[in-house]
């Protein structure tokens, strides 16, 4: 991490380790920024205006898009450390991020990205009614355009000569073997393609409407309108999409209409009339639901689907029944819903505001969710028998850009975050920054592992032979990434006569960097390093102003305090 140093007092510190964090916990790890953030990220291209992340099955690359600039960018992943490192990006555009490779076709504010299962595919959703298709380099993370078919879209799309039916408003995409679904609210319709596993090139199934949609009709190539499966008036906006993990049901989010619909999917990939839930009762024709007033994205674990909504912010859990039907999980110490005010019969969580992105660690023990309004990411407990959700107890419970008064932890560039991912082993968590063209990382607390302990051989006694005794269990602590948990100060506002002092905790001994700066100034007046074992830092002799200090560990979130130095 690059520290500028500015007026003031620059330290090195070396903390003994505080007590470590819960599982789960998330800690910055490093970010890029089309900006560079002032020195704190590496630089990167192509993501001014960053809005959809997504990872490959193999974890080694991450995809950023943007809408903003109308481009893609390559990440490859460092399995270890979780650290990024761009590759390379496209655009559409012509007077388009130089760094960038410029696309014939396709690119189009895009908003949504998936990669095939086998790792050949990539997909971008787009509001300008396509989807962008690349072919993707298993070994290499490398992407290319097809030649022949870049893209698939509706209403005669110039160079895009894949033919589509209800595309428009393209807003999310997501795959399962050959088949490929697209949620189009446009045309309040799912799309289905079929995908060919060796040229990643799309097409729709032949001999069937290749979608189904709210009163059967969707746009097409030939400008007319296109018969689909009529799925019912009801249907009005499908916008995120998410499937079971048989793959025998696929959730659709309905912005529009306020519900969650659950289509039935055959062996074939063909989709059926759905049913959906509701936090209107009886709109459904069954109970409301709670915890989703407006519903706007879904992640699925097992049995159990979540949903995220804006207003009042929060998450709502619910059970899947085998038939696809679905009910709110249970409550208890593992809630059924949490929202930002714990309104609509909900337990009130933290910095939940403008709740969007939702996602669920690959081992099912947490759930991820990213708050636009709160600028937060919030970090929450599975319970997998009866799905319901516990958010981490203290500062562990959300990570936001300004620690939200101290209820979260601090973090940076997280105003805007509209999606996430998590790496395949669990090990990191990933962003995508709006406000601030950035993608971060983020290092996620794992579980303690439990290994056997052997049992020595004894001789067996003479006589009736008893029980053998039963393998003993140790619980072993991965090894902890260092997080500063605090950045205190004794007193924030003091005379020039008087001192502070500072203290930092960590979760594991790190080298963390303090820097005293005097705001308007940038000339150094001195430097000092303290031994290793330090535990505070006491300021005093600073003339009258306003200081900034801040806290830094390498791979880290910083942490800042505002002091105040009056005359006397």
């Amino acid at each position: 991490m690059k520290i500028v140093a500015l007026a003031g007092l620059a330290l090195t510190l070396l903390l003994p380790s505080a007590a470590s964090a819960q599982p789960g916990a998330l800690t910055q790890a490093g970010c890029v920024s089309e900006s560079s953030s002032g020195g704190t990220c590496a630089d990167g291209y192509g993501i001014e205006g960053a809005t959809a992340i997504a990872i490959s099955p193999d974890g080694r690359n991450v995809y950023v898009a943007a809408p903003a600039t109308q481009s893609l960018a390559v990440f490859a992943r460092d399995a270890a450390t979780g650290a990024l490192t761009e590759l390379g990006c496209f655009t559409l555009l012509a007077a388009g991020d130089p760094h960038c490779v410029r696309v014939p076709r396709g690119l189009s504010n895009p908003v949504a990205i998936t990669v095939s299962s086998d790792g050949r595919s990539v997909y971008v959703a787009n509001l300008a009614d396509e989807v962008t298709v690349f072919a993707r380099d298993p070994n290499s993370g490398a992407l290319s355009q097809p030649p022949t078919q870049p893209c698939i879209g509706s209403w005669m799309l110039p160079g895009c000569p894949g033919s589509g039916t209800a595309l428009g408003a393209a807003e999310d995409v997501i795959t399962v073997g050959s088949d490929v679904y697209v949620a189009a609210g446009g045309d309040a319709a799912i799309a289905e393609l079929r995908r060919d596993p060796a040229t990643s090139i799309l097409s729709q199934p032949p001999g069937r409407p290749a979608c189904i949609s709210r009163d059967g009709m969707a746009s097409s190539t030939t400008g007319k309108e296109a018969d689909c499966t009529h799925a019912g008036l009801a249907v009005k906006q499908p916008t995120a999409l998410a499937l079971t993990p048989a793959a025998n049901h696929l959730f659709a989010v309905d912005r529009g209409g306020r519900a969650l619909w659950t289509f039935p999917r055959n062996p074939a990939g063909v989709l059926a009339m759905p049913s959906c839930v509701s936090p209107v009762d009886g709109a459904c024709g069954i109970p409301a639901v709670h915890g989703m007033q407006a519903p706007f994205d879904v992640a699925v674990a097992a049995d159990d689907v979540y949903v995220t909504s804006t207003v009042p912010g929060g998450v709502a859990a619910l059970r899947s029944a085998p038939s696809g039907a679905l009910s709110q999980a249970a409550s208890g110490a593992r809630h059924g819903c949490v929202t930002n005010d714990g309104s609509d019969g909900c337990v009130q969580g933290r910095a939940l505001a403008g709740a969007e992105a939702v996602v669920v660690a690959p081992d099912g023990r947490n759930v991820y969710v990213a708050a636009v309004l709160a600028g937060a990411i919030d970090t929450f407990e599975r319970d997998p028998p009866t799905g319901g959700l516990h958010q981490l107890d203290g500062t562990g419970g959300c990570l936001s850009y300004d620690g939200a008064g101290g209820i979260c932890a601090q973090g940076r560039l997280l105003e805007g975050v509209h999606q996430l991912v998590v790496s395949p082993d669990g090990r990191n968590l990933y962003a995508a920054s709006y406000n601030r063209s950035a993608v971060l990382a983020f290092a996620r607390e794992q579980p303690p592992v439990v290994s056997p302990v052997a049992t020595p051989d004894v001789p067996a006694p003479v006589g009736d032979p008893e029980p053998a005794p039963a393998a003993a269990a140790a619980v072993v602590a991965p090894a902890a990434r260092p997080a500063i948990t605090a950045f205190t100060a004794s007193r924030k506002r003091f005379r020039a006569s008087a001192s502070t002092r500072l203290r930092v905790t960590l979760t594991a001994p790190a080298t963390v960097k303090i820097t005293v700066t005097r705001r308007g100034h940038r000339k150094a007046l001195r430097t000092r390093t303290l031994r290793p074992g330090t535990r505070s830092l006491r300021l005093a002799s600073l003339k009258p102003g306003r200081y900034t200090a801040r806290a830094t560990i390498a791979g880290g979130a910083a942490r800042t305090l505002s002091l105040t130095v009056r005359r006397g």
